[in-house]
This record gives structure tokens, C-alpha cells and sequence, in this order.
């Protein structure tokens, strides 16, 4: 389960902070920060970055349409 301890929105930013359940038992934070170009994911423990993930509209658009290509 998911729990949202924070939204704001600043600087044309829209950031979520989201501690996650995992299965070791460890809460981790999930950051999620949407911008006009893209979207931005980083997880934490203790803070300790421990990745990034992130992806542009663009790039999600064409990721999503090729795969519509490939099931169809």
C-alpha cells in the first residue's frame, strides 16, 4: 500500500512524495515530479537515492504507440 505525504506544486512543477510498502518491509519514498516536458521518478531510503527513472512525453508517446504496433 501507498501512502501520499506531500503535493506540491511549484516552479511550473507538479512533485508527489509517496512512501511505498515493500517487500523486505522497508518503507521507501517515491518522489514523482511532472514537468511540461516529462516526468521524473526517485526512489529513497533513509534518504539514500537509490534510482531514477524519468521519460519525456515525447518519449512515452512513441513508446506507447510502438507498442500498439507490435500487439496489432
Amino acid at each position: 500500500m501507498a501512502q501520499i505525504i506531500d503535493i506540491r506544486n511549484e516552479d511550473a512543477r507538479l512533485a508527489i512524495d509517496v512512501i511505498l510498502d515493500s517487500e523486505d518491509g522497508e518503507p521507501r519514498q517515491l518522489m514523482v515530479i511532472v514537468t511540461e516536458e516529462g516526468i521524473i521518478m526517485d526512489v529513497y531510503k533513509d534518504d539514500v537515492n537509490l534510482g531514477t527513472a524519468g521519460m519525456t512525453f515525447d518519449e512515452w508517446a512513441e513508446w506507447t504507440l510502438s507498442d500498439e504496433e507490435a500487439e496489432g
